[in-house]
C-alpha cells in the first residue's frame, strides 16, 4: 500500500512539473495579435509604401491606411473549384456591441494613387493635425483618401470617425490647397477625431451632458414649423444644431448627443468664447456649454 501511494505521489508531482513545464514554454511563444496586425504592413514588405507606414506609426504612434482593406487571404477552394478569400474590412460604419436592426451605415471611398499623393497627405496630416493631439486624443488609426461618399445619402464627407479609426479625404489636388483650404479641412478633420475620442469618455463628458441629458433625440412642439422657429426652440434647449437623419434636417426634434458634441466642438474649435457669447447672446446655455466644451478639450490635452 506504501508503495503505491508513494508512487502515486511521484507521478503527481510529474505530472504537475510537466503542467508547469509546458505552462513556461508556453509563455515564451508569443502569439500573434490579430486584432491589431492587420492594421500594420507586412514583415517582409519592403516597398516605398510600407516604408512609410512603418516610420508613421513609430514617429506617431498611430496605424496609416491608403485602403479599407485590412486583410483579403485565401482559405482555399471551394465544390466548385474557385478560390475563396478571408476578406476584413475597417468597417467605420460599424458600431461593436449594436443590437439594432438597421443596418450598419456603408461608405465608398475614392484612394490615394501615387507615392508623392500619399506622401502629400501624410505630411498634412502631420503638419495640421497631428500637432493638436496628444497620444490620448488620436484615433487607432487613420484611413487617407481622395474622397469618401455616405452610400445612403450620397453625401461627400472631409472626415469619418470609428471605432478603429478616422478616414480623411484630402482631395484630388492637395499640393493645390491654400493655406486657408487646408485649415478648413483641418478643423472638419479635428472635430471627427475629438468627437470620436470624447464619446469614449463618459465621466469627462458629464458637466457638459448634463444640460441637456434628458433632451437629446426628444420631440418639442412648434406653430409655424419654419426653420428659425425650429433653430430659435433648439437654441433655448442649449443646441446649435437641428436633428439631421439621412442628410435630412427634421424639425420639433433635438439633436443627438453625438450631434450635439461635433457642433460644440466645431463651435469652440472656430470662435473665441467672447465671439461665442457675442452670437448666441440671449441662450445662456448655449454659452455655458460652450465654456464647457472649451474647458474640457484643453483639459484632455488639445494643442492650440
Amino acid at each position: 500500500m506504501k508503495t503505491m501511494r508513494y508512487s502515486s505521489i511521484l507521478v503527481s508531482g510529474l505530472f504537475l512539473l510537466g503542467m508547469a513545464a509546458c505552462e513556461s514554454e508556453d509563455a515564451l511563444v508569443a502569439e500573434p495579435d490579430t486584432l491589431t496586425e492587420c492594421f500594420a504592413p507586412d514583415p517582409d514588405a519592403n516597398d516605398e509604401v510600407s516604408a512609410m507606414q512603418r516610420k508613421f506609426y513609430k514617429e506617431e504612434g498611430n496605424y496609416l491606411l491608403f485602403t479599407d482593406t485590412l486583410r483579403h487571404e485565401p482559405l482555399g477552394l471551394d465544390s466548385n473549384g474557385d478560390m475563396q478569400y478571408f476578406t476584413e474590412l475597417l468597417d467605420l460604419g460599424y458600431t461593436l456591441g449594436n443590437t439594432s436592426s438597421v443596418q450598419a451605415k456603408s461608405y465608398t471611398y475614392g484612394y490615394l494613387e501615387t507615392i508623392s499623393e500619399k506622401e502629400e497627405a501624410v505630411a498634412f496630416i502631420k503638419e495640421y493635425v497631428l500637432v493638436h493631439l496628444p497620444a490620448g486624443l488620436r484615433p487607432f488609426s487613420w484611413l487617407l483618401t481622395t474622397s469618401i461618399m455616405d452610400n445612403s445619402t450620397y453625401e461627400s464627407l472631409d472626415a469619418l470617425s470609428g471605432q478603429r479609426g478616422i478616414a480623411v479625404a484630402v482631395g484630388y489636388a492637395l499640393a493645390d490647397m491654400t493655406e486657408e483650404e487646408k485649415s478648413v479641412l483641418a478643423a472638419s478633420v479635428l472635430s471627427a477625431t475629438l468627437s470620436a475620442s470624447l464619446s469614449t469618455k463618459t465621466t469627462e463628458m458629464a458637466p457638459f451632458y448634463k444640460f441637456c441629458q434628458s433632451l437629446y433625440h426628444s420631440y418639442f412642439n412648434l406653430v409655424d414649423y419654419t426653420d428659425e422657429e425650429n433653430m430659435q426652440k433648439l437654441k433655448e434647449f442649449g443646441f446649435i444644431t437641428p436633428y439631421v437623419t439621412w442628410g435630412i434636417e427634421l424639425m420639433g426634434v433635438c439633436p443627438t448627443s453625438e450631434q450635439d458634441v461635433t457642433s460644440f466642438i466645431k463651435l469652440v474649435m472656430g470662435y473665441t468664447q467672447a465671439e461665442i457669447a457675442e452670437m448666441y447672446a440671449g441662450y445662456p446655455i448655449v454659452i455655458e456649454k460652450a465654456q464647457v466644451m472649451g474647458n474640457l478639450i484643453k483639459e484632455l490635452g488639445y494643442i492650440d
